[in-house]
């Protein structure tokens, strides 16, 4: 039905709808590359029942995510490990996480997935190799160095709690599905140092996730920027698209604080990261704007250090 005639009359308008934002889904999406059941079909699967995991790969471990609060994962169920890239180079399913289940066995790392620039985690007995896996300097690599027999449980539940997750947080010390790499103090103490994600298994409090790193680095971090870069973009396509800004000084400023209010008030805020800095200038040409932005690295506290004196304490 048309608009009333004296509506009209009074105040012509025309709705302009603006540009709605990025889709983020992708970045809690994980895809895992399991060994393939001899009586199933190899192919790239979505799932969303832990009864149909048995159907394609034997398995048991990935069923973890399931455990840890995944509602839906992607599964690349192959004979061989090299055999992934082609379903993932035709998939039209989107992910930002692979796992690289631990039955399949390597002599040297496991090779990069031609394209992708995510975060692959894989599960690994092999401490040695699991240095040289995330010392990748072009990967977002985790190594998650687990006892021998291991079925990757503690990789897949810890990936899957981070994913199912509100917002992102390291996982500091949750309680885990098995028995973990080490009740050891000093080898807990060389993980820490080689900046391996691993279990540590406490008599009194259990097996518990003792590292949770990428690259060396906060596990949150990748996902992070990936959402950081997503929300800059979506944020200013839909600020041109809507104000349609002139090639000015002025116009740039403006663009400039717009995306600092929305970064700052999402991401430092919130606590996500402790700084950031955003600059917009219009000094490239009659099309191009120039612009530098810095984020903070996000941090974690995964241990104290402290000396304890005893005596002459004075309140």
């Amino acid at each position: 039905m048309a608009r009333d005639v004296l509506l009209n009359y009074v105040l012509r308008a025309q709705a302009s709808e603006p540009i709605a934002p990025a889709s983020r889904a992708y970045l809690h999406n994980v895809l895992v590359i399991a060994k393939l059941k001899d009586s199933a079909e190899a192919g790239l699967y979505e799932i969303t029942k832990i009864a149909d995991i048995a159907q394609y790969t034997d398995s048991t471990g990935v069923k973890s995510l399931f455990d840890a609060g995944m509602t839906k994962i992607y599964l690349a169920a192959v004979a061989k490990y090299a055999d992934a890239q082609a379903l993932i180079d035709t998939t039209p399913y989107k992910f930002f996480t692979i796992l690289i289940d631990p039955a399949f066995e390597f002599e040297a790392i496991p090779t990069a997935v031609t394209g992708f620039e995510g975060v692959v985690g894989w599960a690994t007995t092999n401490a040695v190799l699991g240095q040289e896996f995330q010392a990748v300097a072009t990967a977002n690599n985790t190594a998650f160095v687990e006892p021998v027999g291991t079925t990757g449980a503690n990789m897949y539940y810890a990936f899957g709690v981070l994913l199912s997750g509100a917002t992102w947080r390291n996982q500091q010390y949750i309680g885990m599905p098995s028995v973990g790499a080490t009740d050891n103090l000093g080898m807990a103490e060389s993980y820490f140092e080689q900046r391996l994600s691993f279990v540590l298994n406490s008599l009194e409090f259990g097996n518990r996730l003792a590292f949770f790193v990428n690259r060396g680095r906060a596990i949150v971090a990748p996902y992070i920027y990936e959402e950081f870069t997503l929300d800059l973009q979506s944020w200013a396509l839909t600020y041109i698209n809507a104000n349609m800004p002139d090639y000015t000084d002025v116009e740039a400023a403006q663009l400039q604080s717009h995306l600092l209010k929305k970064a700052n008030t999402k991401y430092v805020d919130s606590g996500l990261v402790e700084e950031l800095a955003i600059e917009i200038a219009a000094d490239q040409d009659n099309f191009v704007m120039s612009g530098d932005i810095g984020i903070a690295e996000p941090k974690a506290t995964w241990r104290i250090k402290a000396q304890i004196q005893q005596g002459g304490i004075n309140e």
